[in-house]
């Protein structure tokens, strides 16, 4: 099983970024490409619970970017929220971060309906 998107946005802010996301199930492979207008990052692989890496390009050299391994970052945001519902604290990632991030992902899914047309969010 095989899939991959091409997509393009223009931000709130006016920016305009294109990318690319695919992935093969058998051996199993994710990538995703984001072109800036002044850089770009690159994941391979992308989407795994290890492994995963991220590649700046742009600015300067090209930099090679830490990532902790899926399944600790999804422990540290559920531990996260956990703390601060118990402290009564604004947790870190609020929900209106993550309705941005839905209003991205429905962007680049509708690009790529249209056939990688670029839509404003």
């Amino acid at each position: 099983m095989e899939g991959g998107i091409d997509w393009r946005v223009t931000m709130a802010s006016g920016a305009n970024i294109s990318g690319s996301s695919s992935y093969c199930y058998s051996p199993y492979t994710s990538r995703q490409h984001y072109l800036g207008e002044k850089a770009s990052i690159e994941m391979m692989p992308a989407t795994t619970y290890y492994e995963n890496a991220l590649i700046l390009d742009g600015g300067g050299p090209r930099r090679h970017i830490n990532t902790a391994p899926a399944i600790q970052q999804f422990a540290a945001q559920v531990d996260g929220f956990s703390e601060a519902v118990r402290s009564r604290q604004p947790h870190r990632t609020p929900g209106e971060m993550g309705l941005r991030d839905m209003r991205i992902i429905t962007a680049l899914y509708e690009s790529a309906d249209k056939g990688g047309v670029p839509v404003k969010i």
